[in-house]
C-alpha cells in the first residue's frame, strides 16, 4: 500500500476515528523513536570504537515503522498542499543527486 493510499483511506475516516489513528501513530512513533535513538547511540559508539563508517541514510530509512512512514507522508503531503514546500521535478532531483555524488 502506498503512502498516498494510506493518507486517502485515513482522510475518508470520520473525524473521531481519524484522531484515534493519528494519536495511535503519535504514540507508536514516540516509542519507536526512543528505541531507535537508544539503539543508534549504542551502534554509533560501537562503530566509532571500531573505526567504522556511518551507515547510509537509505539503510536507516528502511528501519522506519509504518507509523513513522505514515506521519512523514502526511507531513510532506500537507507541506505540498499548503504551498509551504515546493515540489521538484524529476530533472531537478536528478541534477541535485548527480551534484551530491560528484557526477555533474
Amino acid at each position: 500500500m502506498t503512502a498516498q493510499a494510506i493518507i486517502s483511506s485515513i482522510k475518508k475516516l470520520p473525524s473521531r476515528e481519524r484522531r484515534k489513528v493519528l494519536a495511535w501513530a503519535d504514540r507508536e512513533l514516540a516509542v519507536r523513536e526512543d528505541q531507535l535513538d537508544r539503539k543508534g547511540v549504542a551502534e554509533a559508539k560501537a562503530e566509532m570504537a571500531a573505526g567504522a563508517k556511518a551507515r547510509p541514510f537509505a539503510e536507516v530509512c528502511r528501519e522506519m515503522t509504518e507509523a513513522q512512514a505514515l506521519r512523514e507522508a502526511m507531513r510532506r503531503d500537507r507541506e505540498l498542499t499548503t504551498g509551504k514546500a515546493k515540489g521538484r521535478t524529476h530533472g531537478e532531483v536528478m541534477k541535485t543527486a548527480r551534484q551530491a555524488l560528484g557526477c555533474a
